[in-house]
C-alpha cells in the first residue's frame, strides 16, 4: 500500500504551507476537507524523472515537449493537456502500479503547479 501525502495551497499567502489538522476533516466519501482558505492536493504515488513527488495540481511536462495538468478523474490521477479533442487524447492515467502511461514510460518532470504557471 501506498503512503497517502497531501500538501495545501494557502489562498491567504498564495503560497504551499503546513495545514492546520485542526482545520481538515473527511468527508462521506473520503475526500479530504480542508479549510476554505485551502486547497488539498493528493500525492498520485508517482514520482517524475528527478524524483520528485507529482501531485494533483502539478504541471507536468513530457520530453517531446507536452505539458499537461494532473488531476484526479474516474477513480484516477491522470495529466490533462487541456486541448485534445477525445479523451483518449487528452489523458494520461498515472498510476503507481503501472510503469507506462498509455504506452508511455515516466519520462515527466514537474514543472510547476496550477497556481502559479497558466502554461495550458
Amino acid at each position: 500500500m501506498r503512503e497517502i501525502i497531501f500538501r495545501a495551497w494557502s489562498k491567504i499567502y498564495n503560497e504551499y504551507s503546513d495545514v492546520p489538522w485542526a482545520a481538515m476533516s473527511l468527508d462521506a466519501y473520503g475526500k479530504l476537507i480542508v479549510d476554505e482558505n485551502f486547497i488539498s492536493e493528493q500525492w498520485t504515488g508517482v514520482k517524475d524523472k528527478f524524483g520528485t513527488l507529482i501531485f494533483e495540481g502539478d504541471i507536468v511536462q513530457y520530453e517531446c515537449g507536452t505539458k499537461a495538468e494532473v488531476i484526479f478523474k474516474e477513480g484516477c490521477f491522470m495529466a490533462y493537456n487541456g486541448y485534445a479533442i477525445s479523451s483518449y487524447e487528452a489523458y494520461f492515467k498515472i498510476c503507481p502500479e503501472y510503469s507506462p502511461i498509455d504506452g508511455y514510460e515516466f519520462d515527466i518532470q514537474v514543472i510547476g503547479n496550477v497556481h502559479q504557471l497558466s502554461v495550458l
